[in-house]
């Protein structure tokens, strides 16, 4: 007998995958390590493999007996939507659109000048109509892009970008931003913020009172979505704002660089692990 169970992912959240047990037989084992993503619990004596490849298990055991199991995830794809673009995208970004509506976790990292900040407002805008997201939050690695992200937000769509601690001051009008217990201040009243874009700097990360609160809105369902723009430079584990983006797990998830590797291979580990693909510790990844 070959069990197949859908159930929820134990390390990463709101991610599904089959787990497939069997007695011992060292062709299917040879067979399954051959998928491009699979995993061996010892604990549990089961094989983790991801949805998608069930159709491929069900070749594999075909002269089996088989039983299926667990929650049923549909995988058909979305292939056109009823969105209008307020500016045109070009051909590349139309595909990186649908991708985006067809994976929850994913790197943008098309190189600079090819569009990805659209991108993303265009698909957090469509999940927006067809998810009824509350919140896109974005997280700028460099910190003067706050603003590009707002004037790109109006450009691109209809909603209204608001960042994270904005003041204004009060003889010339001029918009400045606050501390970091401005910016708390505007996530404990987040109800009262009516734009569905939310922008803040990666440096922000590094006050634990906001990380904790960002925990907490993503809990609670108010803040779905994040991008993070330059993501690499949250490349270093040791750093506050790198163990801080870790904890923000929240349903859709998209990093964003055209420089993913700027030294080693090691500045893919927070990326990865972000991401949900790369679930091996640090030490682990490394050896």
């Amino acid at each position: 007998m070959i069990n197949i169970e859908c159930r929820q992912a134990d390390k990463v959240a709101d991610k599904f995958s089959l787990y497939v047990s069997f007695s011992f037989n060292q062709f299917f084992i040879d067979e399954i390590k051959e998928l491009p993503e699979r995993a061996w619990h010892k604990d549990t004596r089961e094989w983790e493999v991801p949805v998608n490849q069930l159709e491929n298990l069900l070749h594999l055991f075909e002269k089996q007996d088989v039983k299926i199991s667990g929650q049923y995830v549909d995988m058909t794809p979305v292939t056109d939507i009823d969105y209008q673009f307020k500016t045109e995208p070009y051909e590349h970004q139309k595909v990186g659109f649908l991708y985006g509506l067809n994976h929850t976790k994913w790197f943008l990292g098309d190189e600079q000048g090819l569009g990805k900040t659209k991108q993303v407002i265009d698909i957090a805008c469509a999940l927006k109509e067809t998810k009824h997201y509350a919140h896109c939050l974005i997280i700028c690695g460099v910190n003067s892009l706050k603003w590009n992200w707002q004037r790109e937000v109006e450009t691109h769509s209809s909603e209204h970008a608001y960042i994270l601690g904005q003041k204004v001051k009060k003889r010339s009008g001029e918009i400045y931003i606050g501390s970091n217990k401005d910016k708390l201040a505007d996530l404990e009243n987040l109800d009262a913020i009516s734009d569905y874009f939310i922008i803040t700097n990666v440096e922000s990360l590094r006050s634990s009172d906001i990380t904790d609160k960002l925990v907490s809105l993503i809990k609670e369902k108010k803040l779905e979505f994040i991008a993070v723009d330059e993501i690499h430079k949250c490349k270093d584990t040791g750093s506050q704002q790198g163990k801080a983006l870790l904890k923000l797990q929240s349903e859709y998830r998209i990093a964003m660089t055209g420089t993913p590797l700027l030294n080693s291979p090691f500045d893919l580990y927070i990326i990865l692990n972000w991401l949900g693909y790369e679930t091996h510790s640090k030490y682990q990844f490394e050896h």
